[in-house]
């Protein structure tokens, strides 16, 4: 199907400014995403729909400004969220409120500019947030 502005791309349909994907169907502005149909400024998301200004959610639906999530519906405005619906200001399954909420998403964003900045990648993803670090 017809795709604009797209790099480093296979299997996309109907998408424009895509790049290091795979498989995304009606999307915009996505970078390094798989599977993701309807989806619209997201960053490393994977076998999701409708997300909108997403980073690293998987397996989710209908969810935005959402970091670190995982199985998850109609989410908004949430972070290290697992196997829920329906929340707004959750961070880990827990609705804190909209101030708390923003006072944790503003050292989680610093904390990823400034992890990024200095090493060029970040030691976390959605699938490696939940486990242990390796004994030594």
């Amino acid at each position: 199907g017809p795709t604009q502005y797209c790099f480093r791309v296979a299997e996309c349909w109907f998408s424009k400014f895509v790049a290091y994907s795979y498989w995304s169907r009606t999307s915009e502005n996505i970078f390094g995403c798989s599977l993701a149909t309807d989806c619209s400024f997201c960053i490393k998301c994977y076998s999701s729909t409708k997300l909108t200004r997403c980073f690293e959610v998987n397996d989710s639906n209908n969810c935005a400004d959402c970091y670190f999530c995982h199985n998850c519906e109609d989410l908004k405005d949430s972070m290290f969220c697992f196997n829920t619906k329906g929340k707004r200001y959750a961070i880990g399954n827990v609705e804190v409120g909209r101030e708390a909420y923003l006072k944790v998403k503003a050292l989680i964003q610093k904390q990823i500019a400034d992890e990024l900045e200095e090493k060029k990648s970040l030691k976390h993803d959605i699938y490696s947030i939940g486990t242990r670090p390796a004994s030594v």
